[in-house]
């Protein structure tokens, strides 16, 4: 870790300047900051670098005065995600016309930004801060767009599953007030009606998710733990669909599948991040459908001029398997959300297990394994997995597995009846 993480963790509160100076080289963008500018009429204060200044100014503030008691690792979090919430700004903004006006807009620069910091800062932070500060900054958006749009309880609770409902609601108290804008007053209500429906809706904490999943368990005496990690996912996704409303309906709703179904593990990572060393080690009973062995049957690993056809052969082999309700390994980097999607409902189709296996490796680490490589993957290749990558949501599948580059397990989400494929939990899931 950098020194001014250790100082976090200890409680300083250092300015936007210094964290732009000791993070800069680890995150090139915060140099970027200053010279990104913003909509004069959602940002009268100026550019991004002033705005986050004063957000994280505004943080400082509500910790001395609203969460004076927060552990160290959750001020940690919010402080940094104060300080990078809006970290791929200059990455998106542009001008766009809005009601015959030119207009400065940044698109999905939260989304941007999450997959940027999972990226970067692995070798930077503990990974239980820096998952925190990957969904601050991925979802700091949301809470007033689900009182905006009048949504259901839901997609409250379904958001709960993404970000950490209290800290996002003060990051977003802290992003309003450190800005100029003529609808503040408004956007800070809407604020504390999220707050206040978050809370009736029984999703500020996790205490009902626990209570479900710990009646589901009591309910499948006998059944492996795949079983019943299935069935609480499933009890979660209707819930937030408004399916069901109690986890005895989830329970019941099991009998049709719970006997015989197919398993799928998704793997994501960029090469050389350590998948199939760990599907090798871990997953000897499942079928592996990888896409570079496909592609070396037709041609090479490194050609990307059949991918077309090399992803038709794969899903046909995908479909095979689910039917004769098999365990499968989608081996493939998986970085792009749509390229994701499409096996992951194909496999939902045939009511498979959904497991994501994501791998996180840092960028200098990723280089020395690819030069070490039988089949290294093209510099330019390897820039455009980096780019376009779109690291995945827990809310895609049922379980949700992330390692570091030893394949060594970070977090598992959705294993509610124990760590699936004999993994060993890290400390901090102990």
């Amino acid at each position: 870790m950098t020194a001014i993480i250790d100082e976090l963790i200890g409680g300083a509160s250092p300015s936007m300047n210094e964290i732009v100076t000791q993070l800069g080289d680890t995150l090139p963008l915060l140099h970027d900051l200053e010279a990104t500018p913003q909509d004069a009429q959602w940002h009268a204060e100026g550019n991004v670098l002033i705005h986050t200044t004063m957000v994280l100014e505004e943080t400082y503030a509500l910790l001395e005065t609203e969460l004076p008691g927060i552990c160290p690792k959750r001020r940690a979090a919010l402080v940094l995600g104060a300080a990078l919430h809006d970290i791929a700004k200059p990455l998106t903004t542009r001008e766009r016309e809005i009601d015959g006006r030119v207009r400065l807009v940044c698109p999905r620069h939260e989304e941007r930004g999450r997959a940027y910091l999972a990226l970067s800062l692995i070798e930077c932070l503990p990974f239980e801060i820096l998952n925190s500060v990957m969904s601050l900054t991925g979802y700091h958006n949301a809470p007033k767009l689900l009182v905006v749009r009048d949504k259901a309880a839901g997609d409250y609770h379904r958001l709960s599953r993404l970000v950490d409902l209290e800290l996002v609601y003060w990051l977003e108290v802290a992003d309003m007030r450190g800005r100029e804008c003529i609808d503040k007053a408004k956007q800070l209500e809407q604020l504390e009606l999220f707050a206040l429906f978050a809370k009736e809706y029984q999703c500020w904490d996790s205490l009902q998710a626990s209570r479900w999943n710990q009646e589901i368990i009591a309910a499948l005496p006998g059944y492996s733990s795949a079983t019943v990690d299935f069935v609480a996912a499933k009890a979660t996704i209707d819930l937030e669909n408004g399916v069901i409303s109690t986890p005895q309906e989830a329970i019941a709703k099991s009998y049709g599948y719970r006997d015989a179904y197919p398993e799928v593990v998704v793997m994501v990572g960029l090469s050389g991040s350590g998948k199939s060393t760990w599907i090798a080690e871990n997953l000897g009973d499942h079928q592996v459908i990888s896409l570079d062995d496909i592609r070396a049957s037709l041609s090479t690993r490194d050609d990307q001029q059949k991918n077309s056809k090399v992803l038709r052969m794969a899903k046909e082999l995908l479909r095979e398997a689910l039917r004769a309700k098999k365990r499968i390994v989608w081996d493939a980097t998986s970085l792009r959300a749509d390229f994701r999607s499409g096996v992951i409902d194909l496999a939902n189709d045939y009511g498979a297990l959904v497991t994501i296996a994501a791998f996180l490796c840092p960028a200098q680490e990723l280089v020395r394994r690819n030069k070490a490589r039988a089949n290294p993957v093209p510099a330019a290749v390897r820039l455009k997995q980096a780019l376009g990558a779109q690291w995945p949501e827990v809310t895609e599948s049922h379980r949700f597995l992330t390692f570091d580059a030893q394949g060594n397990l970070l977090d598992a989400r959705g294993c509610p009846a124990g760590l699936p494929y004999n993994l060993q939990a890290p400390d901090a899931l102990r």
